[in-house]
């Protein structure tokens, strides 16, 4: 292709050609595909149709290629500052003085519509490219947020099991950045909370739960933590209400067993000196683990206190320890054995 170079400026009221600025518009908006076809365009009308199909050949190759740059640059500003600038010096170098030597003739034709199609055409395109690349950073945004939340919850677990809550806190922490509605990380936020000495914390993380909570999601669990917490903040009668929310929920998705909340709610009622009641608990305690020994002294001394002498020296002698608290095994031991000596005088 032969290069030439005109001084005399293009008029941009003749409608037969794209002008230099139209041509800058064009592929600035519609990058190098609209840039490419214009100046095709503008080759046709000089009458070489094999330079206007190569030239909108390669303005389609080019913007296969800016797309492609645009998805992993993650910008697109500059990609139309460079198209229009290489279109413009593509104009000048190879069409400026044959365009300008033609309209001097008085060869003037009508403009063709479809640039302008193209234009449209290209913009969808272009929005749809910039769309793509928003809907991926978003896909990729959200899978390392997801593997983060991952790694912390699997972390803060291990450390609720070495005893490290307040590092486990942090982390739930983290996760709730993430997720300020996640049920999970505020269940076991509170738990953490909770066997930190945040006592009003981890009833906030619980309530957060039980007020959002899916049906039957680890509903047991909540419940007995947040029961645990009111009792500590002498909250009995809503401990006794969460005690008894916990047994009507599914257990197979817990580990807190039937009996622990029946004898939690013996030994509340019994503090609040609801005796039937807290009666009524503890044989239902003792009705599922027949071996809990706390559950069948304390069962003892009541049927002592109240004349009920046989059963309730049968009731001390009986029981293996299997659910009592290793902490609370010594006292456990004194209770049976004055139990026993006062059984052996009768």
């Amino acid at each position: 292709m032969e290069q030439i170079v005109g001084s005399e400026p293009i008029e941009k009221e003749v409608k037969g050609f794209f002008t230099v600025g139209d041509i800058g518009i064009g592929a600035f908006v519609g990058g190098p595909f609209v840039g490419g076809w214009m100046l095709g365009e503008n080759f046709r009308e000089l009458g070489n149709s094999r330079l206007a199909r190569k030239t909108k050949i390669i303005g389609i190759i080019l913007f296969v290629l800016f797309i492609v740059a645009t998805y992993f640059t993650k910008t697109s500003m500059s990609f139309g500052i460079i198209s229009s600038g290489l279109a413009v010096i593509f104009f000048n170098r190879y069409q400026k003085k044959d365009l300008t030597e033609s309209l001097k003739s008085g060869d003037k034709k009508k403009r063709t519509k479809w640039p302008r199609v193209c234009i449209i055409f290209t913009i969808v395109l272009y929005f749809l490219a910039i769309l793509s690349v928003m809907f991926n950073l978003w896909i990729n945004d959200n899978l390392k947020k997801q593997e983060e939340y991952t790694k912390n919850d699997k972390q803060a677990v291990s450390l609720m099991d070495e005893g490290k809550y307040n590092e486990a806190v942090s982390l739930f922490d983290k996760n709730l950045l993430i997720d300020s509605s996640d049920l999970r990380s505020h269940s076991l936020r509170g738990i953490a909370k909770l066997n930190s000495n945040d006592i009003s914390g981890s009833i906030d993380d619980f309530n957060f739960f039980i007020n959002n909570k899916k049906d039957g999601f680890n509903d047991r669990l909540v419940y007995f933590y947040r029961g645990k917490a009111y009792d500590l903040e002498e909250k009995h009668f809503e401990a006794i209400s969460d005690f008894k929310n916990a047994l009507k929920a599914p257990i197979s998705n817990s580990n807190v067993k039937d009996e622990v909340l029946d004898f939690l709610l013996f030994n509340l009622n019994s503090r609040l000196g609801n005796k039937q009641e807290a009666l009524y608990y503890l044989n239902e305690t003792i009705k599922i683990n027949p071996d809990w020994e706390s559950a069948l002294l304390f069962r003892a001394q009541i049927e002592l206190s109240s004349g009920n002498l046989k059963a309730g020296c049968e009731d001390a002698k009986n029981g293996n320890n299997t659910a009592d608290d290793p902490t609370v095994k010594d006292a456990l031991l004194k209770m049976k054995e004055l139990i026993i000596t006062e059984c052996a005088k009768l």
